[in-house]
């Protein structure tokens, strides 16, 4: 599957925010990286609403040894830090297109729906919905270009018995107006 390019992308950001500008949507995608950096660098956390927690974890230095060629090469990786990241609950159930999380069927079991879990359920129903309409639209496509073979198949069948046949519906010649 293609991922969005980068103009892809905040042409999307765009349609959601109700911007008309791609350079706006790029704005406010950038400052919500560096936010996520600023928060790395200096807390080594980063928690972001309706997404999860950015973690650092820092990995020692270590050394690596590689043959090539019969020939032993040792490299140095430096310390640095790695990242983790780990998604919140409504993000899952979000891109799951239903509560799917063990604290969403808690909320259930008490009856404290949140108004995200309703609005979910909604998008979730309505996809539900376009995609049926979809598959009737192409099942209505299909027996019309099959009703369309057929036709024309019996169309050469009839003129291939007689070559002075012609179509009733397009086989009219128009009279000459001078």
């Amino acid at each position: 599957m293609r991922h969005l390019s980068p103009k892809e992308y905040y042409l999307q950001v765009a349609k959601w925010v109700d911007v008309k500008k791609e350079s706006t949507a790029k704005k406010w995608c950038n400052a919500v990286v560096e936010v996520i950096i600023q928060e790395c660098f200096f807390k080594h956390t980063c928690r972001v609403p309706l997404l999860g927690i950015f973690d650092l974890e820092l990995q020692k230095e270590l050394t690596q040894t590689q043959t090539k060629d019969g020939v032993a090469q040792t490299f140095v990786v430096p310390e640095h830090y790695s990242i983790r990241f780990t998604p919140c609950d409504s993000f899952i159930n979000d891109v799951n297109g239903r509560g799917v999380t063990k604290l969403y069927r808690n909320r259930v079991k008490k009856e404290k729906i949140t108004k995200r879990d309703i609005e979910r359920q909604l998008r979730f129903e309505q996809e539900k919905t376009d995609e049926y309409i979809r598959q009737q639209n192409k099942v209505k496509q299909e027996i019309i270009q099959e009703g369309q073979r057929k036709r024309k198949e019996t169309f050469k069948k009839k003129t291939a018995k007689n070559p002075t046949y012609k179509s009733k519906r397009g086989g009219r010649q128009q009279s000459k107006r001078r």
